[in-house]
């Protein structure tokens, strides 16, 4: 399924920007005020998340959000249906 593959690329990306940068997960989501738990889940692609909090974990991350987001190739590019 598209949207099963685009989250986990997501993730993915999230979770290299928190690596890169030397942060640990607890750090990212009290920074970014959401549960770490819920941070363990994006990382995991296994959460849909709002656009506001792709926002607020940019800035810890000190990235663009658009840099999270995958590129055309690098998810399963199909229509969602």
């Amino acid at each position: 399924m598209p949207l099963q593959s685009f989250l986990k690329t997501l993730g993915k990306n999230v979770s290299k920007a928190r690596k890169e940068r030397k942060l640990t997960q607890r750090e990212v989501a009290s920074l970014a005020k959401i549960p770490s738990r819920y941070l363990q889940r994006i990382e995991a692609g296994s959460v849909n998340m709002t656009l506001s909090t792709l926002l607020r974990l940019s800035l810890p991350l000190a990235v663009h959000p658009c840099d999270l987001m995958p590129k055309v190739g690098e998810w399963e590019n199909k229509p969602f249906r």
